[in-house]
């Protein structure tokens, strides 16, 4: 079965702000992985990664996908 498109996750008006946080935690603890490690990981800032889980920031597509890759995850892993 095929999820919907992640820009379409990412972005849509009704998706709560801090849906993408949570799974992202959610990922990142479940790899084992501090913020630290997955942003040496992902080439993005420890900074940046506290700031996605906090809900403070939204993720580019590019960043998402980097995300992912650090994880060992498919794409659309922001869906499940």
């Amino acid at each position: 079965m095929q999820g919907r498109p992640l820009i379409e996750i990412l972005f849509e008006d009704d998706m709560p702000q801090d849906t993408f946080a949570r799974r992202l935690h959610q990922l990142r603890t479940a790899a084992g992985l501090s913020q630290y490690a997955l942003a040496k990981k992902s080439g993005v800032s420890k900074q940046y990664v506290s700031e996605l889980e906090r809900g403070l920031k939204e993720p580019s597509l590019a960043v998402a996908a980097l995300l992912a890759h650090a994880l060992d995850r498919r794409l659309d892993c922001w869906d499940e």
